[in-house]
């Protein structure tokens, strides 16, 4: 959404149409369903290519539209994205163990509650309420693990992918030689070897384009470099 309001023209949205403000929250709004339904479908489309066990080739096919020239780097954002639901994936199953932990030890808590409440009157002023508060429980309380769902999936890719632009932030600090868009090509490109390796296919893989030529997407690329 950002990018659209920075770069109107490249999705043919008149000039202007973001100072009314009428206007402006008509195309927030269909900005906003649309990516909606776009992940949705993506999401589908990703989670069945890894049932299927299907290599990046069919992944790409699935995920591309009409129109769009697909190259090596976007199958390594594929790649990426493929990766990054599988771990998602298992991400989902921790949380879901660790709130039926948390549950099952809540209820064993309550009854000792109930139980010690039946030999306690009441607080003793001079060891309960005037005691200091342990750190540990304060530490649990202040900083809970988040308890990820399958609706957070890109939410958590949005995580990682800030991840990655701080890291490549980081490595330029310290290097003379390379760039943030040559750090963040070859982390993809690693991502697109593991997957060729995991997901392997019977004959050559190679991507339909070699370049992109449309603008529109030059310029999506290169304004988001990732």
């Amino acid at each position: 959404k950002a990018y659209t309001k920075k770069h109107p023209t490249t999705f043919k949205i008149p000039d202007g149409t973001f100072k009314d403000s009428e206007m402006s929250d008509v195309v927030t709004t269909f900005i906003k369903e649309n990516l909606m339904a776009q992940r949705g479908s993506m999401k589908q489309k990703i989670n069945h290519s890894v049932k299927i066990k299907a290599n990046i080739s069919v992944l790409a096919k699935s995920l591309a539209t009409t129109g769009h020239e697909v190259t090596a780097a976007h199958w390594a954002r594929f790649a990426f994205l493929c990766s990054t639901f599988v771990n998602f994936q298992t991400v989902v199953e921790q949380s879901k163990a660790a709130l039926a932990a948390q549950d099952s030890t809540a209820v064993v808590e309550n009854r000792d509650e109930d139980n010690n409440s039946l030999e306690t009157l009441g607080p003793d002023p001079a060891t309960r309420e005037n005691q200091e508060p342990d750190e540990v429980a304060v530490a649990e309380t202040t900083e809970k693990k988040r308890n990820w769902v399958s609706t957070d999936f890109w939410e958590y890719v949005n995580l990682l992918l800030r991840d990655v632009r701080q890291e490549a932030h980081i490595i330029i600090f310290f290097s003379f030689f390379t760039s943030i868009i040559d750090d963040h090509s070859r982390f993809f490109t690693m991502c697109l070897q593991d997957d060729m390796k995991r997901y392997s296919s019977t004959h050559s893989l190679i991507p339909t384009f070699a370049s992109v030529t449309v603008h529109w997407q030059k310029s999506i690329h290169s304004g988001l470099i990732w």
